[in-house]
C-alpha cells in the first residue's frame, strides 16, 4: 500500500513539473509581461526595477527556476488590478469554489448513483429508459445553456432562487446543478454498466444461491466491485468540474476561483493567473491521490499491482 501512495506520489511530482513548464510557457506567448504590469508613463528606472524584481532580465531558464520557486512559496506579487497578494485572491475565493465542486459532485454522485443502480439492477425497462434519458441529456446540454434556463426558470420566473451571488445556501443551488449536470450522466452510466457486468457472475450467483435477497446482494456484493470504476473517474472528474465551473461561475456571476481567473484574464492581471493555475494544479493533483487511496481500499489487488 505505501509502495503504491509513494509511485502516485513521485508522478504527481512529475505532472506538477509539467504544469509549471506549460504555465510559463503560455505566460511567455502573451506577450512582454510588464505591458500590463507597469503604466504606459512609468520611468525606464521604474521599468527596470519591476524587470529586475520578476527576473524578467535573466535567460528563459532562470526566469522559469525563479517562476518556480515563487510557485513553492506562493508568492507571485500584487495584482496589477489591486494593491493586495495575488495568491491571497486566489486563496479568498477558493472556499466558494471547494463548495460549488463539492456540492455538484455530491449531486452527482447520490443522483447518478441512484439512477445507475435502477438501470442496472432492475429489470424494468421503463425504468432504464428513464436512467438513459436522463445520461443522454446530461451530457449533451452545455452548461452555459443549462445555467441560462435555470435562471430564466427557477430566478425570473417563479422567484424561487437567486440568479447570481452567494449570500446564502440558496445561492449555491442552481450552480452546483448546472455543474453537476454532465457528471451525473457519466456516474449513473458507469454504475449501469458496472452493474450489468457483474450482476451474472459466478459470486453474485453464488449468494443468491445462499439465499440473500437482492438488496443484501447488491450492497454486500455487487456494489463494492461495480464502484471501482465509479471512483476511479471521480478523482479524474475533480480536474474537469474545476475547469468547468470557470463557465459555471461566470454565468451565474458566483464569487470563486473562475470568475477570477476569468477576470484576471482579461485584465492581463498575469500575477492573479499564474497564481491561480498553481492551485488548481495542486488541487488536482490532491484529488487524484485521493482516488487512488480510495482505489486501493476498495480493491486492495490494485496496490498489489
Amino acid at each position: 500500500m505505501m509502495r503504491f501512495l509513494a509511485t502516485r506520489l513521485a508522478n504527481a511530482v512529475v505532472v506538477l513539473i509539467g504544469v509549471t513548464l506549460i504555465t510559463f510557457g503560455l505566460l511567455e506567448l502573451t506577450g512582454d509581461p510588464l505591458a500590463a504590469m507597469v503604466p504606459v508613463e512609468a520611468s525606464p528606472e521604474t521599468v527596470a526595477l519591476v524587470r529586475a524584481e520578476f527576473a524578467l532580465d535573466q535567460p528563459l531558464p532562470v526566469q522559469y527556476f525563479h517562476f518556480v520557486a515563487r510557485a513553492i512559496r506562493g508568492q507571485f506579487g500584487n495584482s496589477v488590478r489591486d494593491p493586495v497578494n495575488a495568491m491571497s485572491l486566489v486563496m479568498e475565493r477558493v472556499p466558494n469554489t471547494l463548495q460549488l465542486v463539492a456540492s455538484s459532485l455530491l449531486i452527482a454522485l447520490l443522483a447518478g448513483g441512484f439512477l445507475g443502480i435502477l438501470a442496472g439492477w432492475s429489470r424494468r425497462s421503463g425504468v432504464q429508459a428513464v436512467a438513459e434519458t436522463v445520461g443522454l441529456f446530461g451530457q449533451v446540454v452545455p452548461e452555459f445553456w443549462l445555467g441560462v434556463v435555470l435562471i430564466l426558470v427557477f430566478a425570473v420566473g417563479v422567484r424561487l432562487l437567486p440568479a447570481s451571488g452567494h449570500e446564502n445556501w440558496s445561492s449555491l443551488i442552481l450552480p452546483a446543478v448546472t455543474l453537476a449536470a454532465y457528471p451525473l450522466a457519466m456516474i449513473m452510466r458507469l454504475t449501469r454498466s458496472s452493474l450489468l457486468e457483474v450482476r451474472h457472475r459466478d459470486y453474485i450467483r453464488a449468494a443468491v444461491a445462499k439465499g440473500l435477497g437482492p438488496g443484501a446482494v447488491l450492497g454486500r456484493h455487487a456494489l463494492r466491485n461495480a464502484a471501482i470504476p465509479v471512483v476511479s473517474y471521480l478523482g479524474v472528474q475533480f480536474a474537469r468540474l474545476l475547469g468547468g465551473s470557470i463557465v459555471v461561475e461566470t454565468v451565474f456571476g458566483y464569487p470563486g476561483m473562475g470568475l477570477l481567473a476569468v477576470q484576471s484574464i482579461s485584465n492581463r492581471d498575469l500575477p492573479v493567473v499564474q497564481a491561480f493555475m498553481v492551485v488548481v494544479a495542486v488541487a488536482v493533483v490532491l484529488a487524484s491521490l485521493l482516488a487512488d487511496g480510495l482505489l486501493a481500499i476498495v480493491d486492495p489487488r490494485i496496490a498489489r499491482g
